[in-house]
């Protein structure tokens, strides 16, 4: 009796734990791969927020831009990114994003290209700073 106890805790935590648990705030795209299409991504402290600005080298079948941050690994595939803000415009030769809500620490930004018509992503290389 105790062996099948146990076994049914034991098969019921396993259930569990593979159990994703998702989060409305958290990227679900996992970046794989980065593109030249990024001329740069850069920044620098703006009052009480940060301020990132980057460029393309082609804006052609972009829709909008999502910037997304984490304070976590940024090389690590499995860290979470979560959305700072989206960029719509899209009729610029570089493109401006302040990040008003950060928190003090290391943290780590990307900018999410998204194209037209759900014609995939492009992924920016991170940027990286410490903020006070």
């Amino acid at each position: 009796m105790k062996i099948a106890i146990l076994s049914t805790l034991f098969f019921m935590c396993m259930n569990l734990s593979a159990t994703e648990k998702t989060n409305p705030f958290v990227s679900s795209f996992k970046q794989s791969s980065t593109s030249n299409a990024f001329l740069f991504l850069r920044g620098h402290k703006q009052g009480q927020g940060h301020n990132l600005q980057w460029s393309m080298n082609s804006n052609s079948g972009i829709e909008k831009f999502r910037v997304e941050f984490t304070y976590e690994d940024a090389s690590d595939p499995y860290s979470n990114w979560y959305t700072a803000g989206m960029v719509n415009n899209t009729n610029s030769n570089i493109f401006k994003f302040t990040d008003m809500g950060c928190a003090a620490g290391y943290i780590n930004y990307r900018v999410i290209a998204l194209m037209n018509n759900n014609g995939g992503s492009v992924v920016s290389q991170t940027y990286s700073c410490i903020i006070n």
